[in-house]
């Protein structure tokens, strides 16, 4: 049962961060579109921030809880989940930029979001190296 939970606890934490990685690449199309087409692009990205990154967010958090209860303990542990309060924290952020998107309040430039790509593409090597190594 541990090995089912694991593998799915994986799965979902690969959607919740291909989501994190592609949101803001959708934000960045939504600000270089013209009117029409960003209607289009910001339904995109409500459905890849809530069908993706929402659904795997709460189903990789919930699953990974679980692991906890079945013994998973090291003084790993504490870094890895710091690390994923971080994501939790990255992912309102694209909740919040979304929903000023969508009252035509852009937050940013659209450069902007490019650097923003990097935030889960730091994140989750680490969180994995943590989890496969447990350095300590």
């Amino acid at each position: 049962m541990e090995l089912l939970v694991k593998l799915l606890h994986i799965g979902f934490m690969s959607f919740w961060l291909g989501g994190a990685i592609y949101l803001p690449q959708v934000f960045w199309r939504h600000g270089r579109s013209e009117e029409a087409e960003a209607k289009v692009v910001l339904a995109l990205a409500r459905g890849v921030y809530l069908y993706v990154m929402s659904a795997g967010g709460i189903a990789a958090v919930v699953l990974g809880t679980v692991l906890v209860f079945f013994g998973v303990e090291g003084g790993w542990l504490p870094v890895k989940l710091a690390l994923v309060l971080l994501l939790i924290a990255y992912h309102l952020f694209c909740g919040r930029t979304l929903l000023r998107l969508e009252k035509q309040r852009p937050p940013h430039r659209p450069a902007f979001y490019h650097a923003l790509t990097v935030v889960p593409l730091i994140l989750l090597p680490a969180i994995v190296a943590l989890a496969v190594v447990k350095p300590f």
